[in-house]
């Protein structure tokens, strides 16, 4: 038998096991935090329940009577007011609003659908789909984020998937792998305009915006000179394949319009990206 010199030194298996769960629980949040999945509280609200589920479903509206389930990572986190963290408390718009911001204006995505307690974004990073739902209860003084992701495929870039996405949030995000200070597309990269083609055959009513994007690294105007002519290829390599050119316009913006933060290889290949905007 072990003895031990204290009773103080003694805890019940039970409360270990729920100590260590909510550790490690608390770290997987501190890591979703640390790799942009998560957004740290607003002000005067504090983190009161998380989890993470590895393999997991969600269904949500696009519309008043239509319903969409996803199937991805989960995280869930919910908020609640801290009355000693001030006096300012957002009321359900105004939440939904600093999301909507966040989304939009960070990370290029957009609302897919909005009540008046309830959003679903959605954006795209070079590796992921991300979904954000965020839900606000009693007035505004608490609101949840769950946030469900799939990992990216090439193989799962079908026109199919480009038209959900153009449908949904009006854009879609693809990855060409352009040389450095190359604006010619390259021969890998055939088969993803061929998919882009396919999409505006089927579907012949569509006109698109294609628009390049840079990371923040070398000279801010020709990173916009890059991007135009970057998108330009792409919209001659569709006319080649017989798109009309009314259907379809090139834009750059070079880094102007960053996803994600440009101080890591991984933000700023990400960065590097072409979207498809739905122009009609």
């Amino acid at each position: 038998m072990i003895k031990t010199t204290s009773s103080r030194c003694r805890l019940p298996l039970l409360l270990c096991i729920l100590v260590y769960s909510s550790l490690s629980i608390f770290c997987n949040y501190q890591e979703a935090l640390a790799q942009n999945i998560f957004f740290p509280p607003l002000p005067n609200y504090s983190l009161v329940y998380k989890k993470q589920e590895n393999k997991s479903s969600l269904e949500y509206p696009i519309s008043d009577v239509e319903v969409q389930t996803i199937k991805g990572e989960k995280y869930f986190a919910q908020y609640s007011y801290a009355k000693d963290k001030g006096p300012n408390i957002k009321n359900p718009f105004q939440i939904m609003n600093v999301f909507a911001a966040k989304i939009e204006k960070k990370r290029g995505g957009a609302v897919v659908y909005k009540d008046s307690s309830f959003e679903v974004l959605k954006y795209d990073s070079k590796e992921w789909h991300n979904w954000i739902f965020i839900e606000t209860f009693d007035s505004g003084k608490k609101y949840s984020v769950t946030i469900v992701r799939k990992r990216r495929k090439e193989d799962q870039i079908t026109a199919e998937t480009i038209f959900q996405d153009l449908m949904q949030s009006g854009k879609s995000t693809i990855y060409i792998n352009f040389s450095t200070n190359v604006s010619m597309v390259p021969k890998s990269s055939y088969p993803l305009i061929k998919t882009i083609y396919t999409l505006m055959q089927k579907h012949d009513d569509l006109k698109i915006s294609i628009e390049g994007h840079t990371d923040n690294v070398g000279n801010v105007k020709s990173n916009k000179t890059l991007s135009q002519a970057r998108a330009k290829s792409v919209v001659q390599e569709l006319i080649k394949l017989g798109i009309s050119k009314d259907r379809l316009q090139a834009k750059g913006f070079g880094s102007q319009k960053p996803i994600v933060s440009n101080d890591t290889e991984k933000g700023r290949s990400a960065n590097r990206r072409v979207e498809l905007v739905r122009k009609n």
